[in-house]
C-alpha cells in the first residue's frame, strides 16, 4: 500500500445562519506544488465588514465596484482539485488515492472544502472523511510559539503555504521531544518541552520567530 501524501490547504470564506460560502482556496502539497482557486459564484454581498476588508479588498479577483469575484465555478474548483490531487497523491494497489489533508483551525475549512463534492459520503474514493488539525498537534506538543506569517495572512495560498510551515516545525520539535524522552525516559513531557527551548533556536531564522 503506498503512503499517504500530506496537502496543506486554506480557505476564505463567508460565514452566515444555516451555511459557509467558499470564496477561495489554497492548497500545498508536501512536494511543494500549488493550487489556488477563487469561486466565482460566491454572493459576496453576505460578507460582513471584516470579511470585506481583511479579505476581499485584498484580492485581485474581487471588484469592488461591482461586489463580484473573477473566478471559477464550484464544478470547476472541484475538477481542479481532483485533477491536482491525483497528479501528486497517484493511486494505491487497490486504485485508491490515498491523501492526508491538513489546515489550522480547521473545523470550518473541512466542512466548505468537503461541501464542494457534495455530501461527506462524495468524497473521492480512498480520501479521508476527516482533515488533520494543525493547532491539536500544537497543543498536544505543548502549543509552542508559531513561526510568524506577516501581512499575508488571509490570503488562502499564502495561509496553505504557512500550514506546511507549521506541520514541518511541529514535526521537528516531536522529533526532538521523542529523542530527550528516549535519552531520559525518566523526566516528564513538561521536562521534555523545557530542555527543547534551546534546540529550537537555531530553526528561528528558518521560521522567522
Amino acid at each position: 500500500m503506498s503512503e499517504k501524501v500530506k496537502f496543506f490547504f486554506d480557505t476564505e470564506f463567508i460565514e452566515y445562519p444555516n451555511t459557509i460560502d467558499l470564496i477561495s482556496i489554497g492548497i500545498v502539497c508536501e512536494n511543494g506544488s500549488e493550487l489556488y482557486a477563487v469561486n466565482g459564484e460566491c454572493d459576496t454581498t453576505k460578507a460582513d465588514d471584516w470579511v470585506r476588508e481583511n479579505v476581499l479588498l485584498k484580492m485581485p479577483e474581487y471588484d469592488k465596484d461591482a461586489g463580484l469575484l473573477i473566478g471559477m465555478s464550484i464544478d470547476q474548483i472541484k475538477e481542479k482539485i481532483l485533477s491536482y490531487v491525483n497528479y501528486n497523491c497517484g493511486q494505491d494497489s487497490e486504485g485508491r488515492e490515498r491523501p492526508e489533508f491538513w489546515a489550522y483551525y480547521a473545523d470550518y475549512d473541512w466542512v466548505v472544502f468537503c461541501w464542494l463534492f457534495g455530501k461527506m459520503i462524495n468524497l473521492p474514493r480512498g480520501w479521508p472523511m476527516y482533515c488533520r488539525d494543525l493547532k491539536q498537534w500544537c497543543d498536544d506538543l505543548g502549543n509552542p510559539r508559531l513561526p510568524e506569517q506577516g501581512s499575508s495572512e488571509h490570503n488562502a495560498l499564502d495561509d496553505a503555504k504557512w500550514n506546511k510551515m507549521v506541520w514541518e516545525f511541529l514535526n521537528l520539535r516531536k522529533l526532538h521531544s521523542n529523542a530527550i524522552s528516549h535519552k531520559y525516559p525518566s523526566h516528564t513531557t513538561g521536562q521534555v518541552i523545557e530542555m527543547q527551548k534551546d534546540h529550537f533556536i537555531k530553526y528561528s531564522d528558518k521560521y522567522k520567530f
